[in-house]
């Protein structure tokens, strides 16, 4: 699992130690500290750390932060915070059913604008069959994002099927719920078979790392990563004439996917763009429910984040939660809002 050399590497990649400055808060003094169970490691562990993988990717010692602090949580599970429960609770399954029915994103206001109702998930007809994973926010706070997403797949000649997907599971094992995540796994598992398995886009780059990585899940695809390689020269048509665009990308898709350039070299190749990449990519401060028990320290991570961009451009993003963050300050978009814009001809969105 590699070993934690001391050397400091880490902390430059860690968004909570770059805000607060403090080595207590550092990924070296949270390795040095999870064989102990008192109430500052507690406090220190599983309240302060995004689990982004930002450690991870930069350790000289190969050390596997993210196994290790998830490890840690679960070990120390009942010893969360009420905040950190209670949005757990609030994000539990029989909770977001209840967005169909009733528009649960004006009780986040102004985490997030009004947003409309659901798409439908029925399978599209015609083309070959894929299976999109939409994650828990593009179903139930953002369905712009998963209507532009099955108009993007049908579009390159796919019929995108919806399986009724559960929550991913990995806010609830980020919380040291193994048990609860070990059900969720089993669960989308089935519904993926059920549904005849083949090929999975995603769209949320924490769901993609956990089918991925902690699913063991084959042929999984990001919503980008798809277009290129299936979309039979699709996004060679999309032109961005005048459109001043910032990329965003999520921590998960920097740490962690094997191809995490991919969307800025899609964007990039649009005619007519003007693309600005901060040259210190940094996190937004979300995190799911870490923007709930550590507010005032989200709040500050992400004014960090918004001062890299030039304010008269249009934010880009690909991760829903990112959007989340990010929406309450600036005008933001997911990349599949964004392309399927391009795709359908409109100036703005």
């Amino acid at each position: 699992m590699g070993e934690c050399l001391k050397c400091g590497q880490c902390l430059s990649s860690c968004p909570v130690y770059k805000t607060l400055r403090d080595e207590a808060f550092s990924p070296r003094a949270k390795v040095s500290l999870s064989d102990q169970g008192g109430e500052l490691y507690r406090k220190r562990l599983l309240q302060s750390c995004l689990l982004c993988g930002g450690c991870q990717k930069s350790c000289s010692g190969g050390l596997k932060t993210t196994d290790l602090f998830l490890e840690a949580r679960k070990r120390f599970s009942r010893s969360l915070p009420v905040s950190k429960r209670a949005a757990l609770f609030v994000f539990r399954r029989p909770w977001l059913d209840l967005a169909r029915a009733f528009p649960l994103h004006r009780l986040l206001s102004p985490f997030s604008r009004p947003r409309g109702r659901s798409p439908s998930l029925s399978r599209s007809q015609g083309g070959e069959r894929v299976l999109l994973f939409p994650g828990c926010l593009s179903r139930y706070l953002f369905p712009e994002i998963l209507r532009s997403a099955l108009r993007l797949l049908t579009s390159i000649g796919y019929s995108p099927v919806v399986p009724p997907f559960d929550c991913c599971g990995f806010a609830p094992l980020s919380a040291g719920m193994q048990e609860r995540f070990e059900r969720l796994k089993r669960t989308n598992t089935q519904l993926r078979e059920r549904a005849g398995g083949g090929a999975v886009v995603t769209l949320c780059p924490t769901g993609y790392h956990t089918l991925t990585s902690l699913y063991g899940w084959g042929d999984v695809f990001s919503l980008p990563e798809f277009l290129k390689a299936h979309g039979g020269g699709m996004l060679e048509t999309l032109r961005a004439d005048g459109r001043r665009i910032a990329l965003h990308l999520s921590c998960h898709t920097q740490n962690f996917h094997p191809r995490a350039n991919l969307l800025e070299e899609i964007l990039r190749d649009l005619p007519g763009v003007d693309l600005q990449v901060p040259q210190e990519r940094r996190c937004c401060g979300f995190g799911g429910s870490f923007a709930v028990s550590n507010l005032e320290l989200s709040e500050r991570i992400a004014r960090e984040n918004i001062a890299n961009f030039d304010q008269g451009a249009e934010v880009i993003t690909d991760c829903p939660g990112c959007a989340l963050q990010i929406g309450r300050r600036r005008k933001v978009s997911h990349v599949a809002v964004f392309l399927d814009s391009l795709a359908r001809g409109f100036d703005e969105l």
